[in-house]
């Protein structure tokens, strides 16, 4: 019948039962496969895209599909454990134990090729990697074939693997002749390659395969020690001296160690630390990220999900949040991890703020992935001199100076629509990454009582929270004429909660001060309002007290010439919305 031709083809997605397969749709598989053709399947790991190991055409094409480069070598896939014998000259043992224990799974194994292996197959090295995988679908089809197939991940070269058909489709559509749809993936990231050739194990590319897990299979045998993981990425084993030498063999040996795969359009950025830490960095840049009107997705952990929820409504929903699972069950956040980062550039994300994991199991494959997708960006440390200094100015009651230059306003962002246009697709230029101080500007009419209240009260309790990171706060008014004091009743309510606005002296809205500022909360509707109608570039940053702090029960009602008691309930309602917008910006 022929090679199939390189042109593009029509694709056809036949959705299949995962366990039961319909075996005409197989057969079908199988003869496209025979005569040259390529088939995007599952495998318990990813979507891979299959082809004739045995067929240099074939082959060729899987790499023109991808785009993937012919110096990176292809994972060999069998159905059964007699399949690997043509394709290898000798078996260690201590390859023979792991394939009987893990075997059919996600291990792919390195072994000493015979001459049945194709060159393009391995990129002329001398081994070959070959797993046998452990997914109905994918056992019946290359038992169908009757022959190995290659089937590297089954999306553009460098792009987040595919844990789903519609994945393959949005990649490879035009590429491939079929894709058998069963369902998404169950484990999610690719499985674990390991080269059993020296007297310790080196894991070239950490995988679904803990190495704690073949560790201990090793000892069950009598054969104890360590195994070693390439020094080039998260949880390496090699010294400085031996890093290098260690990174130059895994690029010549390993499928996917050379080459920088899983890299999103987004700029991904990897937060660490505590999940204390980790929580209060990513809310603290996706709000100036999303209040500069950069579109931002968070990969958050089950544990922190509720501290990032409430930032999809403050931000108009520039921040979108994905749960990829509990820290306590590593194996649903693999099976995330991919789909999660893909949903991101599905709704326009522009930066990607993800959370990172501990390296037990299958968190080392885990924290590869993410490595890669960040191409090693990680959000930087909060400077706790610069918030010292910060509590220091509050404390003398004086406004305490932003020093962040201002961000130029968003390309796009009009009338507090609160979306950019992208400068590019990949993301890089979406916007700052940095730790100057998040700036909040009060909003009120004459800046003598609502807002320099608000000012005051929240400087007192982000310093009771503990100032994670620097903030500054400042306020101002619509109507204001500058230089007035504060009204008596409103530095009186202040005094009895502990905080002195005696010293403050009123200022207007200007251009300036909204530049500066990265959220610009405004005491009622009426105030809002006002400040789109006059300065309608900056309506992506504000919004009211009650849209972010619903405690607030709606407009802040203005005191101004009633009785204290007024004012003290003025003050009791800014205190309460207060704190809890500090709980949220605090991580508490």
């Amino acid at each position: 019948m022929g090679v199939v031709s390189l042109a593009r083809v029509h694709t056809v997605v036949y959705e299949v039962d995962p366990h039961h397969p319909d075996e005409e749709i197989i057969a079908r598989c199988a003869e496209v496969i025979k005569r040259g053709g390529l088939v995007a399947f599952p495998t318990e790991t990813v979507y891979g895209l299959g082809a004739s190991a045995l067929n240099p055409e074939a082959v060729a094409k899987v790499f023109e599909a991808k785009a993937r480069s012919k110096g990176n070598p292809l994972i060999v896939h069998i159905s059964r454990l007699a399949q690997v014998d043509p394709l290898v000259t000798q078996i260690h043992p201590k390859a023979e134990l792991l394939m009987k224990m893990f075997w059919p799974g996600p291990l792919t194994l390195l072994f000493p090729k015979s001459g049945q292996v194709l060159d393009i197959v391995t990129a002329g090295l001398p081994n070959v990697a070959i797993r046998l995988p452990d997914h109905p679908v994918c056992k019946v089809l290359i038992d169908a074939c009757g022959l190995p197939l290659v089937a590297p991940s089954a999306n553009l070269s460098g792009r987040p693997s595919p844990t789903s058909a519609q994945h393959v489709l949005t990649d490879l559509d035009g590429k491939v002749d079929i894709i058998l749809d069963a369902g998404p993936t169950h484990i999610g990231v690719e499985s674990t390659v390991l080269d059993v050739s020296k007297e310790s194990p080196v894991i070239l590319r950490p995988g679904a395969i803990g190495r704690e897990e073949i560790e201990a299979a090793l000892e069950s045998i009598g054969s104890p020690g360590q195994v070693l993981v390439d020094g080039g990425g998260p949880g390496g084993s090699f010294g400085p001296e031996a890093e290098a030498e260690a990174q130059a063999e895994a690029e010549v040996q390993a499928p996917g160690a050379h080459y920088r795969h899983y890299v999103p359009k987004a700029a991904l950025y990897l937060a660490t630390g505590t999940p204390v830490e980790q929580r209060q960095k990513i809310i603290f840049h996706a709000l100036k990220l999303a209040f500069s009107g950069t579109e931002v997705a968070v990969l958050a952990s089950e544990e922190n999900f509720r501290f990032f929820r409430p930032l999809e409504d403050m931000a108009k929903g520039l921040v979108h949040v994905s749960i990829l699972g509990s820290r306590s069950r590593l194996s649903l956040v693999a099976a995330r991890l991919y789909s999660a980062i893909r949903c991101a550039e599905a709704v326009g994300a522009q930066i990607i703020l993800a959370e990172t994991f501990g390296l037990e199991g299958i968190g080392l494959a885990i924290a590869n992935r993410l490595e890669y997708a960040s191409q090693d960006k990680q959000l930087p440390e909060f400077d706790q001199d610069e918030v010292a200094q910060i509590e220091v100015e509050a404390e003398a009651g004086t406004q305490a100076e932003t020093h962040l230059e201002p961000l130029e306003q968003p390309a796009g962002a009009t009338g507090g629509s609160g979306r950019s246009d992208k400068s590019d697709e990949s993301g890089k230029d979406a916007g700052p990454i940095n730790v100057t101080p998040l700036s909040l500007l009060m909003v009120c009419t004459g800046n003598t009582c609502r807002s320099p209240m608000a000012e005051g009260i929240f400087r007192k309790s982000w310093k009771e929270a503990g100032a994670p990171y620097p903030i500054n706060v400042a306020s101002a008014g619509v109507g204001a004429v500058p230089g007035f004091p504060a009204s008596k009743e409103a530095v009186e309510s202040m005094r009895r909660m502990g905080v002195d606005i005696s010293e403050h002296l009123s200022a207007p809205v200007s251009h300036e001060s909204l530049r500066a500022a990265d959220m610009v909360i405004a005491m009622t509707q009426s105030h809002k309002q006002a400040l789109l109608a006059k300065y309608p570039e900056f309506g992506y940053k504000v919004v009211t007290l009650s849209e972010i702090s619903p405690e607030a029960g709606g407009d802040v009602i203005d005191p101004f010439g009633k009785s204290q008691e007024e004012y003290d309930k003025t003050a009791q309602i800014l205190e309460k919305s207060l704190k809890s917008l500090v709980k949220v910006l605090a991580g508490q």
